[in-house]
């Protein structure tokens, strides 16, 4: 049996709604003690934040998700929120402290904040949801790539992992760089064709990038 794809917004919603909670579950069911942490908070946070931003931020073009990437994408959330909740809840060691844990911290509320930031901007450059049309933003960090939500997220798992010292949260984090590289990639390239000065069309600035500045 064919199964229908999902609305986006229904999608999103379900998928970080779900995530968030997904941690603390798996913590609960191990050892209480590590749900009052900040590992846990910086987890939880994101995924309501990104509820929210689902629900009342990003409008969307209209193109439903396939049921396969949905469930591809449920299993890798929640997934890994089962997995880093038991093994934190578990970790004989204590987490990091002093130096660690406060750079850690840092580059994880950097991300969050960042990434709130160029959400928010790139909701104010589609003007309709149901619009496919495509602007190029220059505000802030777009100056100089396309992609800096991507890179703000990939800030904020590598201080999560910090913050835990756990092998399961580095290899979330590794896992997000690959993915986001991948659709950084993507979507410059879909820019370059887009945006090539012809017709009337904006031209792609020749100095920017997709992910890194001045270098990717």
């Amino acid at each position: 049996m064919v199964r229908p794809p999902v609305a986006p917004r229904v999608h999103n919603t379900l998928s970080y709604a779900v995530a968030a909670a997904s941690l603390p579950i798996a913590i609960s069911l191990v050892d209480t003690k590590r749900l009052g942490t900040i590992a846990t908070a910086i987890w939880v946070f994101h995924f309501l934040r990104r509820t929210v931003e689902s629900l009342w931020v990003h409008r969307y073009s209209g193109r439903p998700v396939p049921t396969t990437d949905a469930l591809i994408e449920y299993v890798y959330y929640w997934g890994f929120g089962a997995w880093i909740g038991v093994a934190w809840a578990g970790a004989a060691k204590p987490a990091p402290s002093g130096l660690v844990l406060g750079l850690g911290v840092l580059i994880a509320l950097v991300g969050e904040a960042g990434n709130t930031w160029a959400h928010l901007e790139l909701r104010s450059l589609r003007t309709q949801a149901g619009s496919t049309e495509r602007t190029l933003p220059y505000k802030g960090l777009f100056q100089w790539v396309d992609c800096p939500h991507y890179l703000f997220e990939i800030l904020t798992w590598v201080g999560f992992a910090l913050v835990t010292g756990l092998i399961a949260s580095l290899v979330f984090a590794l896992a997000v760089v690959v993915i986001l590289t991948l659709y950084a990639r993507e979507r410059h390239r879909r820019y370059l064709q887009e945006f090539d000065g012809q017709e009337g069309r904006a031209a792609y600035p020749a100095s920017r990038r997709a992910l890194l500045p001045g270098l990717y």
